[in-house]
């Protein structure tokens, strides 16, 4: 399932036969399926925050499995007046996930946010979850301590995602395409970490024309670019800070104000269609922070840190009811501090480097089973 403008996939969209009620979601890859289909005439429904429903009329012959490539068009869909009313509902409740939350890039832009949209401080308001302090993006859900929830981009594993000393998140709002967020009870794929799952994905890129934007804010500038090439996509997006002139001006008139004091993030991702049933893309992530502080004469103290992430996806429909992806992924966060106290430097070196190899596979046998399995081998220095 894809955006009928952009081309990009749609991640957990509703899929459903109007007769039977029969139904799917979309995976994180924008594929779905609907086993165990009597021969027949049907109506396909599909439905997404943003989008306009799509419906189609289809007819099954016997022992046919159909492909549909399903392209939702994107609306403003005006909202009338809601009436609520308690009532006993004896009708048989669907499966509910607990515990996971999806968040749209539309929820994070529109949040009211101080000098700049973010991420984790959006998702701060959400029920369950916390900052850790008013000047911090660090995230306590449901109890659990920052360090205890794993981050993903990409699948890839991301630590101490944070400019300005945890101000700020390192997700920048234009590239990201889709988040959801595990309070609790997430599933095996995604590991044994002590208490929640943030899983993030960046942008695919327009498939279908050249597009830019760019902005300026009080605290960072943004440019985005994106664009279709020969049977895929790409994207990149930039984001910096923007203090120096407000840093120059301090300085002519407070003391210990910072000599530098920036960061910047790069996002990218690449995708390739090989045919109908294969898909590759390459995603990266950079960032950098760097802090410049005279604490006084021959005395000073330097900061620079931040995060690269790299990750390879091969995407694989083996059949209509056996889906499969594989990734490898590295990622490496660095703290290099550095001081200078009466003409004698200090320096020390920190980095973790985070490389792993990934295989899932889903398999749907029929409507009331979905099976999933899969492996994971990683190196963490």
């Amino acid at each position: 399932m894809k955006d009928a403008r952009s081309g990009e996939t749609l991640i957990q969209a509703n899929v459903y036969l109007v007769e039977t009620l029969q139904g799917s979601t979309t995976n994180n890859s924008g594929y779905y399926v609907i086993p165990d289909l009597a021969p027949g005439r049907y109506t396909l429904m599909a439905s997404y925050i943003g989008y306009e429903d799509f419906r189609q009329a289809i007819e099954l012959m016997p022992g046919e499995n159909r492909r549909i490539d399903i392209e939702m068009a994107p609306a403003v869909i005006q909202g009338r007046a809601v009436t609520v009313e308690a009532s006993a509902d004896s009708s048989i409740e669907k499966e509910k996930p607990i515990g996971v939350i999806n968040v749209q890039p539309l929820f994070v832009k529109e949040i009211p946010s101080v000098l700049e949209s973010d991420l984790f401080r959006s998702i701060q308001l959400l029920p369950g979850i916390k900052a850790a302090s008013d000047f911090s993006s660090g995230l306590y859900i449901r109890g659990g301590s920052p360090d205890q929830t794993l981050i993903l981009l990409d699948r890839t594993t991301v630590y101490n995602p944070s400019h300005f000393f945890g101000f700020f998140s390192t997700f920048n709002a234009d590239a990201i395409k889709d988040v959801r967020i595990f309070k609790g009870g997430y599933p095996s794929e995604y590991g044994g970490r002590l208490g929640s799952v943030i899983d993030i994905y960046n942008r695919d890129g327009n498939r279908k024309e050249f597009q830019g934007r760019a902005s300026l804010g009080m605290l960072a500038s943004r440019i985005t670019l994106e664009g279709p090439f020969s049977g895929g996509s790409w994207m990149l997006a930039l984001r910096r800070s923007t203090l120096e002139p407000l840093l120059a001006v301090l300085r002519n008139n407070v003391d210990d104000v910072p000599d530098a004091f920036y960061f910047y993030d790069l996002n990218g991702k690449i995708n390739y269609d090989a045919g109908p049933n294969d898909r590759f893309n390459l995603s990266f992530y950079t960032g950098t922070d760097n802090v410049e502080f005279p604490v006084a004469e021959n005395t000073e103290f330097n900061l620079n840190y931040g995060n690269r992430t790299l990750s390879a996806n091969w995407t694989h429909v083996f059949s209509h009811q056996l889906f499969s992806n594989f990734t490898v992924t590295g990622s490496e966060y660095f703290n290099y501090p550095s001081f200078l106290l009466s003409g004698t430097a200090f320096e020390r070196d920190n980095e973790v480097v985070d490389l792993s190899v990934k295989g899932d596979f889903q398999f749907v046998p029929n409507r009331k089973h979905e099976l999933k399995a899969g492996f994971w081998a990683g190196d963490l220095t």
